[in-house]
């Protein structure tokens, strides 16, 4: 605004610790570098002032409203997408359907969705009292990787899911560890760190190991390397604990500061962890010209899920998983070869089709994030 052109260095840091602040001063860097950064803030204030400020002048004077109809560049979309999501459940017609059920003794095995009552008694009506037939066996081992580390929003998501915490809740707990040099800046959208940052990581992961009780199931050598990418890490990494805690009187803090700080700290621990591996086998039966299905999961290694247990058994939650299990899924299966009968009797299961569910502040979070994309999936846009 002044005309100046002098040449500036910045100081970008998203920690408070004295070690951070210290580097960051010793790695400043050129001003124009965040060029980027600040076009992106003038874009968000200008795009602020031509719907936030414009749309709410116009529509509060088109109807003449005492009290000013609030405008926003996120806040009417996101109303729009609740708006919408609430149409959907208040239209949603509700149709019942079928399932057919046989009883193989230790396991059951359930048929594809049938629509009509009367084909699903006489298909229950051929399969009672008869055989089943194993037509096919496969099984896989499947590996899944760890959780990424938390950004704001994924923060938010799972302290909504666990606490209840309102995403502002979350915010503010997350701003005041930041305050008080116990957490890293809060405000980012990565989910990892930089390579530089292995030798810190490292630290905050024993810090972790030996300050929280919910640590004991954490990796003896952590696989840091998988949260390292800076390609992925824009304006601030991850948010992670500080080496801080240390010294912290963790049972002081406020309460739900005490519980963001149990939450990131299990996540930086769970991230570095080893993959949840297990075996799922898939079992398809022929009865009397009908296939039956069943699948059964064996855990071969808990890898990460061992530390997510630990984690809530420690803060009395139910867990991560939101994902419910389906009935034909079993947590184990007897061992069954291609070729094996089993007799069986049959049942008729009824079901009914569910309307999408209202929008919780981690759902609408998700839905935030992702909104927009199924317009640019289309080759033609």
């Amino acid at each position: 605004m002044a005309g100046c052109r002098k040449p500036f260095k910045r100081l970008w840091i998203s920690s408070l610790e004295d070690s951070a602040i210290m580097e960051g001063f010793q790695n400043l860097n050129d001003g124009s570098y965040y060029d980027n950064l600040y076009k992106s803030v003038l874009c968000r204030e200008r795009v602020d002032w031509l719907v936030g400020m414009n749309m709410t002048r116009f529509f509060s004077t088109l109807y003449n409203s005492i009290k000013p109809l609030s405008m926003g560049r996120v806040q009417t979309p996101t109303l729009s997408m609740i708006a919408d999501r609430d149409n959907e459940i208040l239209s949603f017609a509700r149709k019942k359907f079928y399932t057919i059920q046989i009883n193989c003794d230790s396991f059951t095995a359930e048929s594809k969705r049938i629509e009509d009552l009367q084909a699903a008694q006489e298909t229950a009506k051929r399969c009672s009292l008869t055989h089943a037939v194993v037509k096919d066996v496969k099984s896989e081992v499947k590996r899944t990787s760890p959780p990424q580390l938390y950004d704001l929003t994924s923060l938010q998501r799972d302290a909504n899911r666990l606490y209840g915490f309102t995403a502002q809740q979350t915010l503010d707990s997350v701003q005041n560890l930041y305050d008080n040099k116990l957490a890293t800046y809060p405000r980012t959208d990565s989910r990892f760190l930089t390579e530089d940052m292995e030798e810190i990581a490292g630290k905050v992961i024993g810090v972790i190991k030996t300050t929280f009780g919910f640590a004991k199931s954490a990796e003896s050598e952590p696989n840091i390397k998988a949260i390292m990418d800076s390609s992925k890490v824009s304006d601030h990494h991850a948010v992670i604990p500080t080496a801080n805690i240390r010294y912290a009187d963790i049972d002081s803090l406020r309460d739900t500061d005490r519980k963001i700080l149990y939450l990131i700290s299990e996540r930086l621990l769970t991230a570095t962890a080893y993959k949840y591996e297990y075996e799922n086998t898939s079992v398809t039966l022929d009865c009397n010209g009908t296939l039956f299905s069943v699948s059964g999961k064996t855990v071969i290694s808990k890898g990460y899920k061992a530390i997510e247990e630990n984690f809530c058994d420690f803060i009395k939650a139910k867990g991560f998983d939101n994902n419910e299990v389906s009935e034909k899924t079993v947590s184990h299966l007897p061992i069954i070869n291609k070729g094996d009968s089993f007799a069986v009797t049959s049942k008729i299961a009824e079901h009914y089709t569910a309307p999408p569910k209202p929008y919780t502040e981690d759902t609408l979070l998700a839905a935030m994030e992702r909104v927009g994309n199924a317009a640019y999936d289309n080759d033609d846009v």
